[in-house]
């Protein structure tokens, strides 16, 4: 007669000095890695509107706050997610997270009218496509730091035919 299927516990493979063995019970601490802050960290944190992070992040390299790095970007039109250069404030302007764009304006050599990516988009752009809830405030701040609401877009220079 079949009693059904037989379930063996696995081995343990290996043990670390972390692993406590008493009484039966595997105790297992948790695991910390302590990593330096990333530029594309500088771009969560803009995302998450994590301001504490932020700062910290810029405090270490100053310079970051008006570089372009790689991040996820919806191509208008498709429905694909792809990867395009942006600054903390294009990204901090997407979501309207006013936190850390406050925080971005405050600090000097902030250019409102800077240009990355494939489709040369603004901070305001980005604020405009975003769609958030915020959107009224994103903008006036924008505007407020010498944001150009006619800077053009690759776009709109192929659109008018000023490129080839």
């Amino acid at each position: 007669m079949c009693s059904g299927i037989e379930v063996k516990k696995p081995a343990l493979l290996f043990t670390t000095s972390a692993t406590d063995y008493k009484a039966n019970k595997m105790v297992v601490s948790p695991l910390i890695v302590e990593t330096e802050d990333s530029f594309s960290s500088l771009l969560e944190y803009a995302t998450n509107n994590d301001v504490k992070g932020f700062k910290r992040s810029i405090e270490k390299d100053p310079s970051s706050i008006d570089e372009g790095g790689l991040w996820y970007v919806r191509k208008k039109g498709l429905k694909q997610i792809v990867l395009e250069h942006r600054t903390p404030l294009m990204v901090a302007s997407t979501y309207g997270n006013m936190s850390v764009l406050k925080l971005i304006v405050s600090q000097p050599k902030v250019d409102a009218n800077f240009t990355c990516g494939p489709d040369k988009c603004t901070a305001l752009h980005c604020a405009a496509s975003g769609g958030s809830f915020d959107i009224v405030e994103v903008v006036e701040l924008l505007l407020s730091m010498g944001a150009d609401p006619k800077f053009p877009t690759l776009k709109m220079l192929m659109d008018i035919g000023l490129l080839m």
